[in-house]
């Protein structure tokens, strides 16, 4: 991660290009090369606050809620090591919540985790999913009021949100046994990953009665079926 890219409207590209940015046009993107300062270029820095070395593209069938079909379900599972942007909060004011004010670090994880309500990724992972069939787009949530990459029904084309996908117990993305864990596909995708997500596994601890143990979805994954 030496470089990074940049979102540039075409009528600000001689400006980046005036301040040491460079065009990429095998990714068709403007980019930091290594040893240039970011701060000139912070208006065309996109918000990201999860990255990996690689990733998964973790698919299982469920559902629908509205026409009960079977359909297939898309999600991104990040390895162990992944990083998350944590802020300061010690060194930042109580009522300070933009993260553009505080002063921020990246955290390695060390339980793998799903992600989700994600906002923007870049195209490069974009291209990605053109690997597997799936059915996600960008989509309006009115339960969050926000759009984000979410998972439409292949029969009705229904919207599955993801609070059931990812943060309801035994939801199709929150295996709690292992053979609920076994229905999970994962594709490994050996390219660098880089998103703004709203919502993580690692947030949400689940209980397993019986034994008191606690997990997160993410740590399921030792079970799931990586099918390339």
């Amino acid at each position: 991660m030496s470089r990074t890219d940049l979102n540039v409207p075409f009528d600000e590209k001689e400006d980046v290009k005036r301040l040491g940015g460079r065009w990429d046009p095998e990714k068709k993107t403007w980019f930091i090369p290594e040893g240039i300062a970011p701060t000139p270029f912070k208006k065309w820095i996109p918000f990201r606050n999860v990255r990996a070395p690689y990733w998964y593209i973790a698919q299982t069938i469920g559902t629908c809620w509205k026409c009960h079909e079977n359909t297939l379900l898309t999600a991104i599972l990040l390895p162990d090591g992944h990083e998350t942007l944590e802020a300061e909060e010690n060194e930042v004011d109580d009522n300070t919540t933009n993260l553009d004010t505080m002063p921020t670090y990246w955290l390695a994880q060390e339980k793998p985790a799903f992600i989700f309500y994600i906002d923007d990724m870049p195209r490069e992972v974009l291209s990605q999913f053109g690997r597997v069939r799936h059915y996600l787009s960008r989509d309006y949530s009115k339960t969050t009021d926000s759009r984000y990459w979410m998972n439409h029904c292949q029969h009705c084309h229904a919207k599955q949100g993801d609070f059931p996908l990812h943060c309801e117990p035994n939801g199709f993305f929150v295996p709690l046994e292992v053979r609920h864990g076994q229905d999970i596909e994962l594709h490994t995708i050996k390219t660098a990953f880089t998103a703004a997500c709203g919502g993580i596994s690692h947030d949400h601890i689940h209980i397993h009665f019986g034994d008191s143990r606690v997990s997160t979805a993410g740590e399921m994954l030792p079970w799931m079926k990586i099918v390339s």
